[in-house]
């Protein structure tokens, strides 16, 4: 902050990390940006999964490279039988959590929910992307980006094609501008 530097560059290759821990630095991500004015770039080197996914969104700017992938952030709990997911009463506050830092930097919420959410059908509806609660409200025309009971993970060039991410490192360097 003392040395106001032009931007930020957050590099991640993660499969995620503790909640709390996550909320605390993507909040100090965001404040960055807007108290201090200094934008901070995600640039995806391949992993940002889980609390990953959740610090790329709250960076104004998205980076993905070729081999990027984003999302399976529903959280669990480590215990003796392994790995469990966590209760409803989180799950429902992280993808309300998720939602709100998507929407900050102007990125679809549905997206960010269904990472949390394998409940939530995500579709591609008339040129939007939407997240249903029930197959019921389907539509024979509607695209199903992910189905229900399957956690949203998106690749680079469905980070790029939905809007998530702002801009995809090109595969040959000889491609670049």
């Amino acid at each position: 902050k003392d040395t106001k530097p032009a931007l930020v560059i957050l590099e991640l290759n993660t499969p995620g990390g503790e909640v709390f821990a996550a909320q605390r630095i993507s909040n100090a991500l965001r404040t960055l940006d807007t108290k201090y004015g200094i934008p901070v770039i995600a640039y995806i080197n391949n992993w940002a999964i889980s609390a990953g996914a959740m610090l790329a969104y709250s960076c104004r700017y998205i980076v993905a490279a070729p081999d990027a992938c984003m999302g399976a952030a529903t959280p669990v709990f480590q215990t003796e039988k392994g790995m469990e997911a966590a209760p409803e009463k989180v799950n429902s506050a992280l993808r309300a959590d998720f939602a709100n830092r998507a929407a900050f930097f102007d990125r679809n919420p549905d997206i960010a929910q269904a990472m949390v959410d394998p409940d939530l059908i995500l579709i591609r509806r008339n040129d939007k992307i939407l997240g249903l609660s029930t197959e019921s409200e389907l539509l024979p025309t509607d695209v199903i980006i992910s189905p229900k009971g399957k956690l949203v993970t998106l690749t680079a060039d469905q980070l790029r094609n939905l809007s998530v991410a702002d801009w995809m490192i090109p595969k040959n360097v000889s491609e670049a501008p």
